[in-house]
């Protein structure tokens, strides 16, 4: 069976990620955010972003989505994300979008042979 784990990395513009989380096991997924992006809307852009699962043999959608969920367990949904990411496109002239990046991380609990 595969266990999924998410948790937030960073909020800041694609130029300031320093790791883009390629190795085996871990899909980076992102979500744009503004000033009053809610944890609802993080949470639900993240979720279709799941759709970069389909590259990995035998995921299982459901217990990803139920990973991203349990990231936001105890959080006010209606509340902003994070009040102060930077640099935001109406901040300044660049026009850079700021996301909010998490890593789903997965192991198979059935590696290893019979336990």
């Amino acid at each position: 069976m595969i266990t999924y784990d998410c948790s937030h990395i960073d909020t800041c513009t694609p130029d300031y990620l320093t790791d883009h989380h390629n190795r085996d096991g871990e899909l980076l997924l992102q979500a744009i955010v503004s000033r009053d992006a809610t944890n609802a809307e993080v949470m639900a852009e993240l979720i279709d972003d799941l759709q970069k699962l389909e590259y990995h043999a035998g995921a299982d959608y459901h217990a990803a989505e139920v990973a991203i969920r349990l990231e936001f367990t105890g959080k006010a949904m209606d509340k902003p994300f994070d009040a102060t990411p930077e640099p935001f496109a109406d901040d300044d002239d660049s026009g850079e979008m700021c996301y909010a990046w998490f890593v789903l991380s997965w192991s198979d609990d059935d590696e290893g042979g019979e336990g």
